[in-house]
Order: C-alpha cells, then structure tokens, then sequence
C-alpha cells in the first residue's frame, strides 16, 4: 500500500488551506493534510502527527522562528517557505536556516504539486 504523504498548511488563512485541498484532490486517499493558523498551534500538530511537509507562511518573525524550531526538533520533515513575500532577502534568510524549498504561492501554486510528486514519486 503506498504511503500516506501528510502535509500541514501554516498560514494565517483558511482560504489557503483549502486551495491546497483543491490541488491535490486527485490524491484524496494518498494524502493528510492538516491545518494550522499559528506557530502554537503548529507545533502542537508537529508533536501529534509525524508530518512530511510543511507549507509555512506567517508573519516573517514568526515564520523565522517557527521554521528554526522544525528543523530542529523535527528534522525529517520537509519545510516549504509557501509565501507571497518573495523578497531576496528573507529567501536568502529561511533558505540558510534550513528551508527546503521557496514558493511564491501567488504565482508558482502549481509547482507546488509538482514538488510533492517528485519527492514522493516512488511512494504514491
């Protein structure tokens, strides 16, 4: 049976989470996806379920911070920085602090499935 791919959405909309949803329908019973509005919450999630992504946009502060805690205590799972600021600077911040991928999810939302499935591509 292939593996479940569990990803958590971390962003302060639930309009994002749902877009998400809506892209990866076609994967309905190969994929979990969990939401959380806040790096609390988020963290919460992380100690519950052993998650594979996380696709992280919230306030750069708490987005820095919440990103070094993940690759700390978390270290397998993946963290997408999944965001509209796409400045240079903060790519180059959450990039050297241990992101594993940038997305502009105004423009590139498609190349997020597109990642999913190449790092998964044995498995589902």
């Amino acid at each position: 049976m292939p593996k479940k791919v569990k990803i958590l959405v971390v962003d302060g909309s639930p309009l994002v989470a749902q877009r998400v949803k809506d892209l990866l329908s076609d994967w309905k019973d190969r994929v979990l996806i969990g939401e959380a509005r806040n790096s609390e919450d988020a963290l919460t999630a992380l100690q519950t379920i052993d998650f594979d992504f996380v696709l992280l946009d919230l306030p750069f502060k708490d987005s820095v911070n919440l990103l070094k805690v993940i690759k700390h205590k978390f270290p397998k799972t993946k963290v997408v920085m999944f965001t509209n600021h796409i400045e240079t600077a903060y790519r180059t911040i959450c990039m050297q602090l241990g992101a594993d991928y940038f997305i502009d999810k105004s423009s590139e939302f498609k190349i997020l499935e597109d990642q999913l499935l190449k790092e998964f591509a044995e498995e589902i």
